[in-house]
């Protein structure tokens, strides 16, 4: 039993120095779940299970925090967006908007119209499609995700008439 807690202790304090650097949510994912899954662990199996449950609380805690630290970084809510003038890289956008446009996933037809977003956030057009991506999808927070593009395509161009059609039907 001492041996376990032992072990615990300087698994702790060797993650220290790791977790006060961490900037990356799956290393600081890996941590929290190595650590808890080191207590599980043991509190199963005093003999060896803290080390075991150490490696499978780091993996999951890992892919959990990478996959956070992806979806923070995909689309910015439109309040915390600005207008920018058509950057370079909208042939990739529309390269993607029409891999969406040939999918009947409606996942992957979200994720890839946040891509195109990303890759032009001057675009009324995607964000246009984008919402009404989100509104099919269905989801509880969909809807509101789709009048917020729905509106950031009319704020980047006012008279465009699809998004305030779009718009209006959602609402």
């Amino acid at each position: 039993m001492r041996s376990g807690r032992v072990w615990i202790l300087i698994m702790a304090v060797l993650m220290m120095p790791a977790a006060a650097m961490a900037t990356d949510k799956g290393v600081i994912g890996a941590l929290i779940g190595a650590g808890a899954g080191a207590a599980i662990g043991h509190a199963v199996d005093p003999t060896g299970g803290s080390g075991k449950g150490a490696i499978i609380g780091g993996i999951g805690g890992y892919l959990i925090g990478s996959q956070m630290n992806d979806s923070a970084t995909a689309v910015p809510p439109p309040e915390r967006r600005t207008v920018h003038e058509i950057p370079e890289n909208c042939d990739h956008a529309y390269d993607l908007l029409e891999s969406a446009n040939n999918t009947s996933d409606r996942e992957r037809k979200v994720y890839l119209l946040q891509q195109a977003v990303r890759w032009c956030p001057g675009s009324p057009r995607l964000h246009n499609d984008l919402g009404v991506a989100y509104y099919h999808r269905g989801k509880h927070f969909d809807r509101k995700r789709a009048r917020e593009e729905l509106k950031y395509a009319l704020k980047l161009d006012p008279d465009y008439t699809t998004a305030k059609k779009n718009l209006k039907q959602i609402k």
